[in-house]
C-alpha cells in the first residue's frame, strides 16, 4: 500500500520572492521577463517543488517530466509503502537477486557514509526503530531482550552489497531503511540532470533542498530551518550546496545507533554541503543522533569545503556551529 507519510524533515521554508521584471523603455520593445518555470509534484508521500531560472517552457517541461520519472523510479526501489519495492523484497525475502543499478548505487553509497559518520547513520536501524514505535516507552527498553537482539541486528556487517551479485541480509532480524537518504539522493540526480541541462540557477525542494547556484538577484539562496513548534529557528544561506535537516518532534524517540541508547528527539541538526544531498541527510541525522562529545570528530569527515555548514538546537538554543 502506497500511503502518504508526512516527511522526517523540519520544514524548510524558501525565502526568495520571485524576482521583478526589469522595465524596459524605447525601441518598442516589450519589457523582457526573466524564463522562470516551477514544476511542484508529490514523492514519496510529500510535496515536492522546483523552481528553474534562464530556462525556456519546453525545457522545464522536460526537465519536470525527469523529475518525476527519477521519482518513480526511486519509489519503486526505496520505498517502505510500495509492497513490490525493491527495499521490501529484500526486508522480507532477504536477498535481492537482481536489484536495479540505482539501489545497488544508493545502497553502497549509505554504507559508505554509515562509516564516515563514524556509524552514528545506520541504515541496518529499522528494525530496532520499528520495535521502539510500538513498545511502552515508559519501561527500561534498554534491558528487554527482543530490544537487545534488534540493535546487535542493526550492523552493516550483516548487509552484502558488492560490486555485482545480489544483495543480501545475512542476520534474521536485519532490516534497512534508506527513505531519507532517498530524498537526498533523488535531488542530487535531479541537480546533476539541470547542470547537465545548462541550468545556471535553481532551488530544488525533493525532501532535501538544492540550491544550483545564486539566486537570480545576485545573492544566495536563503532558506529558514523550523523548530518543532514550526517556529522560525534560524536561516541558512546557500550557493551550489545541499541543505538536509533532521526530523525534530520530542513526542517522539531517537536512537543512538553506536550506544544503542534511547533519548527524546529534541534536537535539530542542519547540515549544509557541497557534497550532494544524501551526504548532508546522512550527516544531519548522524548529528541528531550522537552524544555532543562526538561532535567535533565527526565535523572533520565532511568534504573539507569553505561552504560545508553545521548548525545544531537543542529546543531552540544553537548549541554547536561550524561554516
Amino acid at each position: 500500500m502506497n500511503t502518504p507519510i508526512k516527511s522526517r524533515r523540519s520544514f524548510l521554508h524558501h525565502l526568495a520572492l520571485p524576482m521583478a521584471a526589469p522595465l524596459l523603455i524605447g525601441c518598442g520593445k516589450k519589457p523582457k521577463v526573466p524564463s522562470v518555470f516551477r514544476w511542484s509534484g508529490i514523492g514519496f508521500g510529500i510535496g515536492m517543488s522546483m523552481e528553474i531560472h534562464g530556462v525556456q517552457h519546453e525545457q522545464g517541461v522536460r526537465l519536470g517530466e525527469f523529475c518525476e520519472s527519477r521519482i518513480r523510479a526511486m519509489e519503486d526501489a526505496f520505498s517502505l509503502y510500495q509492497e513490490n519495492s525493491e527495499l521490501q523484497h529484500l526486508n522480507r525475502e532477504r536477498s535481492l537477486t537482481q536489484p536495479s543499478p540505482l539501489f545497488r548505487q544508493l545502497l553502497r553509497l549509505s554504507m559508505e557514509l554509515s562509516l564516515r559518520t563514524m556509524g552514528y547513520f545506520q541504515p541496518a536501524i529499522h528494525g530496532a526503530w520499528q520495535w521502539l514505535q510500538a513498545a511502552d516507552t515508559k519501561t527500561d527498553l534498554t534491558s528487554a531482550p527482543e530490544w537487545q537482539r534488534l540493535c546487535e541486528a542493526s550492523d552493516l556487517r550483516f548487509i552484502e552489497c558488492g560490486e555485482d551479485g545480489p544483495i543480501r541480509l545475512l542476520h534474521p532480524l536485519t532490516q534497512i531503511s534508506m527513505n531519507a537518504i532517498g530524498q537526498g539522493f533523488l535531488a542530487d540526480l535531479v541537480a546533476a540532470r539541470l547542470r547537465e541541462a545548462g541550468i545556471a540557477s535553481a532551488m530544488l525542494h525533493l525532501g532535501e533542498s538544492y540550491a544550483i547556484g545564486s539566486h537570480p538577484e545576485g545573492r544566495p539562496w536563503s532558506l529558514a530551518v523550523r523548530g518543532n513548534d514550526e517556529s522560525l529557528i534560524d536561516t541558512m544561506d546557500l550557493t551550489n550546496c545541499a541543505l538536509a535537516v533532521s526530523a525534530n518532534s520530542p513526542e517522539r524517540m531517537l536512537i543512538d545507533p553506536v550506544s544503542r541508547e534511547i533519548r527524546r528527539n529534541d534536537r535539530v541538526a542542519a547540515v549544509a554541503s557541497t557534497e550532494g544531498a544524501a551526504a548532508a541527510d546522512a550527516f544531519a541525522t548522524a548529528f541528531a543522533a550522537c552524544p555532543s562529545d562526538a561532535w567535533q570528530k565527526l565535523t572533520p569527515n565532511l568534504q573539507p569545503d569553505t561552504n560545508s555548514q553545521v548548525r545544531l538546537w537543542e529546543g531552540s538554543q544553537l548549541v554547536y556551529l561550524h561554516g
